[in-house]
């Protein structure tokens, strides 16, 4: 697994106390077996650990981050919360579509 996702996730464990193993797996695109592999990668090299049967970021882990531009490394459940779209309410393509809420350059 790429170094890139590793970071990821150990931003994901940064700033998340709460998670699932599927949870996971959707955010990231992977299945529940890569998912598992990487984050048994992450505990081999004790970047996490295992405190009460939850996974936790270790000193390394911060340390990691904070090495690799941890502010890049950064976890926004917003970006991922994205609407699914309900083709039965679809568009015609010639309709225009006008954006709201943004603002005018000024």
């Amino acid at each position: 697994m790429t170094e890139y996702i590793k970071l990821l996730i150990l931003a994901f464990f940064k700033q998340k106390n709460t998670y699932s193993i599927t949870e996971l797996a959707k955010v990231f695109g992977l299945s529940v077996e890569e998912i598992l592999g990487v984050i048994d990668s992450l505990v081999k090299e004790e970047y996490l650990t295992y405190k009460n049967d939850l996974l936790h970021l270790t000193a390394s882990g911060r340390l990691m981050l904070q090495n690799h531009s941890e502010d890049f490394y950064c976890f926004d459940q917003k970006a991922i919360d994205i609407p699914k779209v309900d083709i039965n309410k679809a568009w015609c393509i010639d309709q225009i579509y006008i954006p709201e809420g943004f603002q005018r350059k000024v």
